[in-house]
Order: structure tokens, then C-alpha cells, then sequence
């Protein structure tokens, strides 16, 4: 856009309509948000989301919950008027629908090549092929039961050209994988959610981290949530923070790696930094 508008509308409150509508409201545009749930970034640990909202909120977005779009017109000025089902209507520059995504597989002409297609994805085996065994599918448009990120796209393209090399036959197989919304605090998680955990029995430590001086100092309103099984080792991890995504990546390994207190107290991190307080997160 060469202009950005005053007025702007979001349909959908997920990943890139929570993320895009932090930018338009971080350089100025009055920002709207529609969903048709009762909350935003249904994935992620409500506890956090409700942070996150809160904090969107104050910052001056509005949020129409519980509501879709049902007409658009646009009036003799050029601006456009939203009604929604709830009755709700209002005048805004520009509405973005940000309610998913999937590939432009369909444009592809793959029944040609036999390969099997659905709504969203393409379905795939344990080693990512599709229904034709010379086609694989990763990343957006592959069928794979993991999120729909850069990092699993480089993942399956790094694991499909080992198989395709020769260098491996065994089933794909996926680490812990690190999850990030960039709203205006950053709510990052992976592993087991809180909820998952408490299904399992395990136990769940909930800790407010923003007098701790790594985060005080950036006024950071910080809280972890950490999933902890029954032999003490981190499972799961939920991170709202101003750095959250580095934060993140300390838990990543601890999983990958089942460390337990004990051996993540055997390691010494750099002070102060955002992994120095690692060792009191569980």
C-alpha cells in the first residue's frame, strides 16, 4: 500500500491477524479486529492470550468477538461499511481477510500426475510422499500433522532430500517445535500445552518473571507456564514475553534433550541475559 489507511479491518484473530493488526496500530491506524470465537489464538494457552488481548486492547484495537462479516458496501466517499451478524456496524478504510490460508496447490493440475489432493493439504505418508511415490509434499501444502512453519518446511525439505539422496529410509520423525505469535508482547510455546499436561497428571509451575532483573529492566511483563512430567523433565513450555521467541529455544532443548533440573542447574549461562534465569523457570 503506498498510503496507510486510518481505518482498518482484520477478519480473523490468528496468527497474521493478531501480528498485522499490532503493526497498523503500532503506526497509527485505528485497528479492528473480527473474529467469530469468544477469544483470539485458540492454540495457545489462554492464560497468555488473555495478556495479550488485554494489552491490545489498551493500546487502542478493538475487538468484535463473537461476530462474522456479513456485507461489505462501500459508501459515496469510497470508505467501506462492515455489518456484522451480531448487528454491530461500522465504517472502516480497508478489511483484510486473515482467517487461514492454504497452498495454490489446486493450481498445479496434479490429478494428472496422480497425486491425491484434500481441502488444505495434499495427504502424505510417514516419509512425506504423496499419493504418486515420486512426489512429496512438505511444508504448507504437505499433509504433515505438525504446524505450518518455516522451520518444519526447512525440516521436511532438509529429510526429504535425504531421502531422495539415499542417506535415510526411516520414517520422519519431529523434534519439539517452537511456536511464536509476534503480537506487541510475543507468546511463544512448545511441547505439551498446560491443558494436555493436567490431562496427564502432571504438574504445571505458573510463574510471574517480570521483578526478575533480566526482565525488569526492560519493564517486561513476563510469565512462563512450564509442563513438567512425572520424572521432572520439561515437557511443554508457554512464554509471553517481550523476547519471547529466544526464550523460547532454551526450553526447546531442554525437552529435546529431557533434562531435568538438576542436569539444566549443571549449565552456566551468561548474567544477565535471557537464558540466566533458565535454571529457576522449573
Amino acid at each position: 500500500m503506498p498510503n496507510m489507511p486510518e481505518d482498518v479491518t482484520f477478519i480473523g484473530a490468528g496468527f497474521v491477524g493478531v501480528e498485522f493488526a499490532t503493526i497498523t496500530n503500532t503506526v497509527g491506524a485505528h485497528t479492528r479486529i473480527v473474529t467469530e470465537g469468544q477469544t483470539a489464538l485458540r492454540a495457545f494457552d489462554q492464560i497468555l492470550v488473555q495478556q495479550l488481548m488485554t494489552e491490545m486492547q489498551e493500546s487502542g484495537i478493538e475487538w468484535y468477538f463473537n461476530a462474522t462479516v456479513c456485507r461489505i458496501d462501500k459508501d459515496l466517499t469510497g470508505r467501506l461499511v462492515v455489518k456484522l451478524t451480531n448487528g454491530t456496524t461500522f465504517e472502516t478504510d480497508r478489511v483484510f481477510v486473515t482467517a487461514g490460508r492454504i497452498g495454490n496447490f489446486d493450481q498445479m493440475n496434479l490429478a494428472a500426475a496422480g497425486v491425491a489432493c484434500q481441502v488444505a493439504d495434499l495427504p502424505v505418508d510417514e516419509h512425506l510422499r504423496t499419493s504418486n511415490s515420486h512426489v512429496y509434499a512438505v511444508g504448507d501444502v504437505g499433509g504433515s500433522p505438525v504446524p505450518k512453519l518455516v522451520p518444519t518446511g526447512n525440516y521436511e525439505g532438509r529429510y526429504v532430500a535425504q531421502v531422495i539422496a539415499g542417506k535415510t529410509n526411516a520414517p520422519i520423525s519431529y523434534p519439539t517445535t517452537p511456536i511464536v505469535v509476534f503480537g506487541s508482547q510475543h507468546i511463544a510455546q512448545t511441547g505439551l500445552t498446560v491443558a494436555a499436561g493436567r490431562t496427564a497428571g502432571y504438574r504445571v509451575i505458573d510463574m510471574d518473571m517480570s521483578d526478575v532483573i533480566t526482565f525488569f529492566r526492560y519493564h517486561d511483563q513476563v510469565r512462563v507456564r512450564v509442563v513438567l512430567d512425572h520424572n521432572d523433565c520439561i515437557v511443554g513450555a508457554n512464554v509471553i514475553a517481550a523476547e519471547a521467541e529466544e526464550v523460547i529455544n532454551y526450553f526447546v532443548t531442554a525437552i529435546n534433550e529431557r533434562r531435568t533440573l538438576a542436569e539444566t542447574q549443571a549449565n552456566l549461562y551468561a548474567y544477565p541475559s535471557l537464558g540466566s534465569e533458565f535454571a529457576t523457570f522449573y
